[in-house]
């Protein structure tokens, strides 16, 4: 098994194509690898490591699950479902499931990115990193992410871990933002009618 220095040293490598093709041909001789599945396996461990060290460095772990791009229904603020600021206790659950996750790549994923989960880190100087998850089209925005790709395992062990939480990770997106919609509607019209 590779330490994290040397793996980002082999992603650095494999990146530049400077060393590449002897890299490849010994992964390839010694586990039958390809160009590709190797690459997609160091991203795997590379996301691993950074997820870990996401939930390790964060002095605050939150968790929403909230409305996106309006559902092509507005424009404007999302409407948040539910949220909740991670306990130490569900906080080391998290990470225990995240240092349980399998590396292997995910087959290319659907292309829809609407993520309606996010989970926020913010670090104990106040620095704060988003992951957006999207289970619908198995798609994952975080910014700063050094991982080309990410595990497959992401998907079902944040599922598991979000409905444990009692958050959902599959809803009616579109008829939960019509709901929010009618409620904003009627708040507004309740407001006017008071002046």
């Amino acid at each position: 098994m590779l330490d994290a220095k040397a793996v980002m040293s082999l992603r650095a490598a494999v990146k530049r194509r400077a060393i590449f093709s002897t890299l490849a041909g010994v992964m390839m001789l010694s586990s039958g690898f390809g160009e590709a599945a190797f690459v997609e396996e160091v991203d795997g461990v590379i996301f691993k490591k950074e997820f870990v060290a996401a939930i390790k460095g964060a002095q605050k772990v939150r968790m929403t699950e909230h409305s996106w791009g309006g559902e092509g229904l507005w424009s404007g603020p999302e409407v948040v479902y539910k949220a909740a600021e991670l306990t130490a206790e569900v906080k080391a659950k998290l990470l225990a499931a995240v240092e349980g996750m399998a590396t292997e790549p995910l087959a290319e994923p659907k292309r829809c990115n609407q993520p309606h989960h996010s989970i926020e880190f913010t670090d104990a100087a106040g620095k704060t990193s988003v992951m957006e998850v999207c289970f619908l089209c198995s798609q994952i925005r975080w910014p700063g992410m050094t991982a080309a790709k990410w595990p497959a395992d992401v998907f079902p062990t944040l599922k598991e871990f979000l409905e444990k939480e009692g958050f959902q990770a599959e809803r009616d997106w579109k008829a939960l933002a019509v709901e929010a919609m009618a409620k904003k509607k009627a708040a507004a019209e309740a407001e006017e009618s008071k002046r």
